[in-house]
């Protein structure tokens, strides 16, 4: 869902800034996760959408990609008639620009849509041009796949002889580069095709070795669940081992920034003593050198008062001295 939201969000922007190519990309996933969650009528909608976008003019691959997408939608949908035409596009468009394994597979999905609505000759013929274009370029995984398909094509015609020897041929190259699943699905039809045979010594053979591969793949995914959840739980644990670290540094934090604070009052607080202590010595001084002015113009008030008087009982002994010789 939030996949979905995202790439709408993307698409529509790149659709307003006129990049159709990139928009249509966006909107050819959105089909095809839609088509993951099985909701075939959006995934229809949003890759007709990207192929409207392609119409206008862009890129061909992207365009024959495009009709590919729909052509696979549609065959999800039933709707083989349109299918048919989205995938003869695709593979024509391919066809013109030398890609010949997307060619291969829009030729594949071609034989699917021809057998499915009965057309068993030209499905036959469809998986065969796949088989030759997969061989051309060296595709051993897509050969795998489309021999067992013109197999199964075959086999609706009641060529037996030749739907043996197809999935002989995917069985082949399946064992040889360890194509799980594609091996398991033609051993599957292979088993059946002898037993209708009445080779069932060979069917057994067949069915033994598809029930090993169903044990061997059972046990590679119990394997890999058990991986998982070791996984799950190595990430669990180194998380809860994360957060633990994490909360033990920011404890760390908390206390090496409550000592700088501490230390920062302490020499705050010394300095404010330094001060004080400053201030009360300037104001000591102060007092001591007012005291000793104060002392120095106290001594001379009382040296000038003293004189005063010496003079004053100096003038009046004169005075009197002068007074007395006039009156004699």
């Amino acid at each position: 869902d939030s996949a979905l939201g995202h790439g709408y969000a993307a698409a529509d922007l790149f659709e307003a800034l006129k990049d159709t190519l990139r928009s249509a990309q966006l909107r050819g996933n959105l089909s095809r996760i839609y088509q993951l969650q099985k909701n075939f009528p959006m995934a229809e909608k949003a890759a007709r959408k990207a192929v409207e976008l392609l119409m206008k003019g862009g890129d061909t691959y992207a365009l024959a990609t495009a009709w590919g997408q729909l052509g696979s939608v549609r065959i999800d949908l039933g709707d083989f008639g349109s299918a048919y035409g989205d995938s003869y596009r695709s593979k024509e468009l391919f066809e013109r620009i030398g890609a010949v394994n997307d060619a291969a597979v829009a030729a594949n999905q071609l034989g699917i849509i021809c057998r499915a609505t009965g057309r068993k000759d030209e499905g036959r013929r469809f998986f065969q041009e796949a088989i030759e274009m997969a061989e051309r370029s060296n595709d051993p995984a897509a050969l795998a796949t489309y021999s067992h398909n013109i197999g199964n094509a075959l086999l609706d015609m009641g060529q037996v002889k030749e739907t043996l020897r197809y999935y002989e041929q995917s069985l082949r190259i399946s064992r040889a580069y360890g194509y799980l699943n594609t091996r398991m699905e033609v051993l599957e039809d292979y088993s059946q095709v002898l037993e209708g045979q009445g080779r069932f010594a060979d069917a057994l053979l067949a069915e033994r070795e598809l029930t090993h591969l169903r044990d061997s793949l059972n046990l590679a995914e119990r394997m890999s669940a058990l991986t998982e959840m070791q996984v799950k739980y190595e990430t669990e644990r180194t998380e809860k081992d994360l957060l633990t670290e994490r909360a033990r540094t920011d404890q760390q934090a908390k206390d090496l920034a409550q000592q700088r604070l501490r230390i920062v009052v302490l020499a705050g607080g010394l300095l404010l003593l330094a001060l004080i202590a400053g201030l009360m010595v300037s104001v000591q001084r102060a007092r001591h050198r007012q005291q000793l002015n104060d002392r120095v113009i106290a001594e001379r008030e009382a040296g000038l008062k003293a004189l005063v008087e010496s003079t004053d009982a100096e003038r009046a002994r004169i005075a009197g001295e002068l007074h007395d010789g006039v009156g004699q």
